[in-house]
């Protein structure tokens, strides 16, 4: 069940969630950029297992996804 409050809340301030998200990601991009960069280096076939995982997420929870959009798309 999900928590309404906690809803509203997030609904309130999606926008300044999202400018604070846009800032810190701009600010960080760089130590991003290197942490990437260094996952790749540690494991050459991380691409492949994170395809391998969002490929099994979105077969697992494709009914749900899928109302998702529709009701999105309704707005």
């Amino acid at each position: 069940m999900p928590n309404v409050k906690k809803q509203e809340y997030y609904r309130k301030n999606r926008k300044k969630r999202l400018e604070y998200q846009h800032e810190y990601y701009n600010q960080n991009k760089g130590k991003i950029k290197e942490k990437r960069e260094q996952k790749m280096i540690d494991d050459p076939d991380i691409r492949e297992k994170e395809r391998d995982y969002n490929k099994s997420y979105y077969t697992e929870n494709k009914q749900r996804i899928m109302e998702r959009r529709k009701l999105n798309n309704r707005k």
